[in-house]
């Protein structure tokens, strides 16, 4: 096989490899279970026993009585609060619909008091109070929840309202007993976050910013995935056990919460607070926030943390509004600042189209335009190369039993003709970091979330024209067009490709087994990729495709006026 064959197939294996194994940095698989036996030594930060296991006492605040309900509107939320604790059970956002019910989205979707929004989860001083019944005193854009427990605490809980996708809430702690007493709790930023489809499970996570490091815990094949040990003391202020383990990461913690692929539920403490965690529900939901540690106060002293609960899209510009620290959040891997500039550029192309369908063609269209000149330096070396290919084929047959003296003739070859035999891989190559930037783009902006065209109902996800009644290898139930048409047009273009050549039956056979090997390579790696990245590639092959038309074209024109001129 000719030394091309094995270039180009090698560089197809390397791309492919490289995605999966990026793929598989940013969206972990299964792993081991995280239960106690696996947890770190104790000395990591951990309290002494007697401030923590002997504080989990049997104090618990518990009540009989149905909770009442509060509901709020604002120009962003349709929001239920609970007497259960002073928390909040619903999060409605008015802007945006379920995909599948077409009602008003529900953020979070809590089953137990304990996994409400905003809920205190008392670990040292207040246990139990999610629980407890709160009273509510209620004014336009605040509420203020109160409990008390005589001769022990009182909790006060102030929520503040306004045009933001945001909820503010101070929280005093107040010590009514004549002892010093300690104070640690979970705020839960969200449980059971909304997941449109089964297709978006995969990408719902815990993600906290702790002494200025990012952790991201996932939930994968019904297991609590951590970046981090989780510190036995943490075992046990939160676990619930191997069927529901959690994890925690102390330290300085500037924001904690839930996210999926277009929406989050992040808290934001007030100074920082002590820690983040995050918490196995079931096989597919998690429960998360951040860990609150007053230390002591003092007989008749308070404590006061700030929290703001940032429930709203990805979308920076609105996260901005709420808090300047919430865009950290929406994370593009190591290629996120070409991500920006491809988001914008998208944004103006929706803004003068209307429409993100033709706003990815149209990035497509400006993204060809702009690497052409490589293009057509790329076509410009095949074109050299397949001329060159008969003079290579006799050196190799010449120096079959000397690789040494082979190499040192194609070079000179190479030398002596000016060309580069990977200059046909450049245009590839620098297509990579933007499919790289542009996957994040599509799977995580909330502005493609359900945005059609032509039969695609959201350019955010596989295109799905229709499901299939079994489950083909490779390919599952869900059959896409568009990645049949990528594949149709990249087998044509490579055929254009081949077109005014004179190859041997061996070299040709050559040239089609790498055609289909790397196309079918391509072909799988797109099929389950969103619909607006694969539309993305399509029009590139396509433009591709005609650049080969237009310069075959010009080439024979030239070869024409060349013959008429020597005649």
């Amino acid at each position: 096989m000719e030394r091309r064959a094995f270039i180009a197939i090698a560089l197809s294996m390397m791309i492919l490899l490289g995605w999966n194994y990026w793929m598989a940095k940013r969206y972990p698989g299964p792993g081991p279970a995280t239960t106690p036996a696996a947890q770190a030594p104790a000395s990591v930060g951990a309290p002494a026993p007697d401030t923590i296991s002997q504080l989990i006492d049997k104090e618990l605040v518990t009540n009989d009585e149905p909770e009442t309900l509060t509901q709020v509107e604002t120009s962003k939320y349709l929001l239920v609060f609970s007497s259960r604790g002073g928390s909040l059970r619903e999060i409605r956002l008015k802007a945006y619909s379920n995909l599948e019910s077409h009602e008003s989205l529900n953020l979070v979707h809590p089953q137990l008091a304990r996994e409400y929004s905003l809920q205190l989860i008392g670990l040292k001083g207040i246990v139990g109070t999610e629980q407890a019944m709160f009273h509510v005193k209620q004014s336009p854009g605040r509420l203020v929840y109160t409990f008390t427990l005589p001769a022990r605490y009182s909790i006060i809980k102030e929520y503040a309202l306004d045009d933001r996708y945001a909820v503010a809430l101070k929280v005093t702690v107040a010590n009514l007993s004549q002892e010093p007493m300690a104070l640690a709790y979970q705020a839960v930023a969200g449980s059971r976050i909304d997941e449109s489809t089964p297709f978006d499970n995969q990408f719902t996570s815990v993600k906290s910013l702790v002494d200025d490091h990012q952790f991201d815990d996932h939930l994968r094949g019904g297991f609590l995935r951590s970046q981090s040990h989780q510190p036995a003391f943490v075992q046990q202020l939160i676990g619930q056990g191997e069927s529901r383990p959690a994890v925690a990461h102390p330290g300085a913690t500037v924001w904690a919460g839930i996210k999926n692929r277009h929406f989050s539920a992040i808290v934001v403490p007030l100074p920082p607070a002590q820690g983040s965690w995050s918490q196995k529900l079931d096989a597919t939901h998690l429960s998360a926030g951040a860990l609150c540690e007053a230390g002591l106060i003092p007989p008749g002293g308070s404590s006061n943390q700030a929290l703001l609960l940032y429930a709203g899209p990805n979308n920076l510009s609105l996260m901005r509004a709420a808090h300047p620290i919430l865009p950290e959040t929406v994370t593009f891997g190591g290629v996120g600042a070409i991500s920006r500039v491809l988001l914008w550029l998208l944004n103006g192309l929706q803004r003068v189209t209307h429409n993100y369908g033709l706003a990815i063609i149209g990035l497509s269209l400006l993204v060809s335009l702009l690497l052409y000149p490589l293009t057509a330096q790329q076509l410009v070396s095949m074109k050299k190369m397949q001329t060159l290919q008969p003079h290579l084929t006799r050196l190799q047959q010449q120096h079959a039993k000397n690789p040494q003296k082979l190499n040192q003739e194609m070079v000179a070859l190479y030398k002596k003709h000016q060309v580069n035999p990977l200059g046909g891989c450049l245009p590839l190559l620098l297509q990579m970091p933007i499919l790289f930037a542009l996957y994040p783009l599509l799977m995580q902006s909330v502005d493609l979330r359900g945005a059609p065209f032509l039969w695609i109902r959201d350019l955010a996800s596989p295109d799905r024209a229709w499901t299939l009644p079994w489950a083909l290898p490779f390919i599952g139930k869900d059959f896409n067009i568009l990645p049949l048409l990528m594949l149709v047009a990249m087998l044509i273009q490579q055929k254009v490709a081949s077109m005014g050549t004179s190859p041997t039956k061996e070299m040709l056979a050559q040239q089609r087994m790498m055609s289909v090997v790397f196309v079918v390579m391509w072909f799988f790696m797109f099929y389950p990729l969103p619909a607006g990245l694969v539309l993305y590639w399509l029009i590139n092959t396509l433009m591709m495709l005609a650049a080969y038309l237009w310069l075959y074209r010009r080439s024979a024109e030239n070869k024409s006026l060349a013959l008429q001129a020597g005649s």
